[in-house]
């Protein structure tokens, strides 16, 4: 004997979807230098700080998560100067950053400098260096840019 089987959506189920949609769509930055100080090593003390961890994969899933921390830093110029001198310049032009860096809250100079290149990446205008000065477990390897202007860093952490 067969049953007659119907699919039934609790509309609790919409509500849930659509949260969960609204919670992506409104992530903001944490913007409290001593939490980020907590996570990476700062060189210099920044002006503001903006940032977030990204999860990379499924949380909850088989296996471990990893995870993309996506900082901006603004330091003063002198600041920036020294970090520099002592970070590895990666060449490559124009530099390139994983589309998830691309943030919605972004600072306006970053956003008007970040264009997309592919679908995994996005090119941003400024000089793209190792992100060693920056790194902490379990950051322990990523890369930073100085965008355009001199003002801005674009801190890119991931786990491994």
């Amino acid at each position: 004997m067969l049953l007659g089987l119907s699919l039934v959506i609790d509309p609790a189920c919409h509500k849930g979807m659509s949260a969960m949609k609204r919670k992506n769509e409104d992530v903001a930055a944490d913007r409290r230098i001593e939490k980020l100080r907590d996570i990476v090593t700062l060189p210099a003390t920044p002006a503001e700080v903006w940032f977030e961890q990204v999860a990379r994969g499924t949380p909850g899933g088989l296996g471990p998560t990893d995870y993309l921390l996506i900082a901006v830093i603004r330091f003063e110029r002198a600041d920036l100067a020294r970090i520099t001198s002592a970070a590895q310049h990666r060449p490559g032009s124009p530099p390139r950053i994983p589309m998830t860096a691309n943030r919605p809250w972004l600072p306006e100079p970053l956003k008007a400098a970040i264009r997309p290149y592919d679908s995994h990446s996005a090119s941003i205008r400024g000089d793209k260096f190792e992100a060693a000065p920056f790194a902490k477990s379990p950051f322990l390897s990523g890369t930073f840019v100085v965008v355009e202007g001199g003002e801005y860093v674009l801190l890119v952490l991931e786990t491994s």
